[in-house]
């Protein structure tokens, strides 16, 4: 094209016309321009963009699914332009291992838009870095930490079994029940997420008709809703003319503070009512590291500590919501749509823990049920497009030089079936996470394991991995010992998805019935007090 244009200003030069020439002068020192600066990123194989609006226009219906068309086209790494915003897309493992792991400190940026800072009091530790909040290392190894303290704390972990045991038991009393509604198994799955997840951050457990409750899920429904429109006018300045993009974005602005007072507002109930011999949930946790004196006045933690605690209990909240419900969701269209997988797991479970209840230190013995988990995480990664990175220095990837603030993007849809690791990539096949020890019995091969990307990795993995693969576990043992699922013929499920950022099934109905041996857990006795 570089080259037609050129021939064009030749042609016209030769001309009598004065005006053409100059056109034609300027049109040259403009391509000449835009070639300079953009060189390194021009010579990384991609489809040509668009005048304002960049490839946006390629990326129709489910954008994963266009990205991974094109990762067949160009191959494993490619450039995309989103409206001004100049991007390279990765597609396999070994890329975006190198990416996130061999130049972690390199790409461990996020975009600067603005949109980004409206979340939390921009003292989000997911959409931020340290150029934009200088205390961010210190609110990610909080946030770390704090989370670490309940994977490794056994008291914790048998507090963590409990928890989502109870809400896992209200789930299956309300899912039995049955519901009219078109997303009826969707909001059951949804508010039993929800639920879990309050319980774990500040220790509050709701009932799925508190006002309250619905008010958060609600908020969080019009975050992510409107997300995208204001991410739309980051990209693409000109977009706020049209007054969609403006009302999400100020829909966004508006959800994301209320969002964010709503949490301080938890924060404060369990500062008030904090008892340093009970750090039952990740708020108390974080306020008890914040004295070294457990009987000293609690309530002098100051105002920038209180916002910096209701920011990763946002975070922890909002975004291990939208990615574990999303999770939840698959595990149990897969378990529907797989009754044969499913038999193998209750198999399992019957063999091994006969009339108990599974808890989390069975995951080990139960070798087929984390094989399905894992299998299903791969085919239907919650995130498919992993949050983008930024390049925050000059670095080189794949052999290309990439320009420092060009935003990256992991296809970790792509990546969990790249063909080189992942054999018949396209089958739903949880054996092939299964081994032999020396013993020749089964078990979880975790190399397998550790190639799934759902969680992403390096320095930005997920630190609520445990917990998510934690309460998965429990969905999916629960559901498989104790139930009996079976599609609602008026509308079974599908692998189709709703669009947007987190892949979700579309609306499907779900038949569950509890086994006789297991009544009396889900379904007491009405004398009983």
């Amino acid at each position: 094209s570089v080259w037609v244009v050129i021939k064009w200003v030749k042609e016209t030069m030769m001309s009598n016309s004065s005006f053409e020439t100059i056109v034609a002068v300027a049109t040259l020192l403009l391509l000449l321009m835009f070639v300079s600066e953009n060189w390194n990123w021009l010579k990384i194989p991609g489809p040509i963009p668009w005048p304002i609006i960049g490839n946006l226009g390629s990326l129709k219906g489910t954008k994963f699914l266009s990205i991974h068309e094109m990762y067949k086209i160009y191959g494993r790494i490619f450039r995309l332009k989103f409206g001004r915003v100049k991007a390279v897309v990765l597609c396999d493992v070994e890329l975006i291992k190198e990416a996130l792991l061999d130049r972690g400190r390199s790409l461990s940026g996020r975009p600067q838009f603005a949109s980004y800072r409206l979340v939390s009091g921009c003292k989000s530790v997911v959409t931020n870095d340290p150029r934009c909040l200088r205390e961010w290392v210190n609110y990610k190894s909080t946030m770390v930490q704090t989370l670490c303290s309940i994977s490794n704390n056994n008291e914790m972990k048998e507090l963590m079994n409990e928890r989502i045991g109870s809400v896992l038991v209200y789930m299956i009393q309300e899912l039995e029940k049955g519901g009219d509604g078109q997303n009826f198994a969707e909001d059951i799955v949804t508010k039993t997420v929800a639920n879990f997840l309050c319980t774990v951050c500040y220790g509050e457990t709701y009932d799925f008709n508190s006002k309250e409750f619905n008010n958060l899920i609600e908020m969080s429904r019009h975050y992510t809703d409107n997300l995208s429109k204001s991410i739309l006018r980051d990209m693409i300045p000109l977009a706020e003319i049209l007054p969609s993009v403006n009302k999400g974005r100020a829909d966004f602005a508006k959800t994301s503070y209320h969002l964010h007072l709503w949490f301080l507002k938890r924060v404060e109930e369990v500062i008030q009512h904090f008892q340093p011999n009970k750090l039952n949930d990740l708020a108390s946790v974080m306020v008890s590291d914040l004295t070294n004196d457990p009987t000293e006045n609690i309530s002098n933690i100051t105002e920038k500590d209180r916002n910096s605690i209701a920011a990763i209990i946002n975070d922890l909240v909002q975004e291990g919501y939208h990615s574990l419900y999303s999770m939840a969701l698959w595990v149990v269209t897969y378990m529907i749509k797989y009754p044969e997988e499913v038999k193998k797991i209750e198999n399992e479970l019957n063999e091994v823990l006969d009339d108990y209840l599974p808890t989390l230190h069975d995951q080990e013995s139960l070798p087929h049920t984390m094989a399905f988990i894992n299998e299903v995480l791969r085919c239907r990664p919650s995130l498919p497009l992993a949050v983008p990175h930024s390049a925050t220095e000059d670095t080189k990837l794949g052999g290309y030089d990439i320009s420092k603030d060009t935003m990256v993007v992991a296809s970790l849809y792509s990546a969990n079936r790249d063909p080189k690791v992942w054999a018949n990539p396209d089958q739903f096949d949880p054996s092939r996470f299964l081994a032999k020890d020396d013993l020749g019995v089964k078990v979880l091969d975790e190399t397998k394991v550790e190639q799934v990307f759902t969680f992403s990795l390096g320095d930005r993995k997920c630190p609520g991995e445990d917990i998510g693969r934690s309460f998965l576990f429990l969905t999916t043992a629960y559901l498989a010992h104790t139930c009996k699922l079976k599609p609602d013929p008026a509308k079974p499920p599908t692998f189709q998805t709703k669009p947007g950022s987190i892949t979700r099934p579309k609306d499907f109905g779900v038949q569950l019935n509890v086994k006789k041996c297991w009544l009396g857990v889900f379904k007491p006795d009405d004398n009983e007090e």
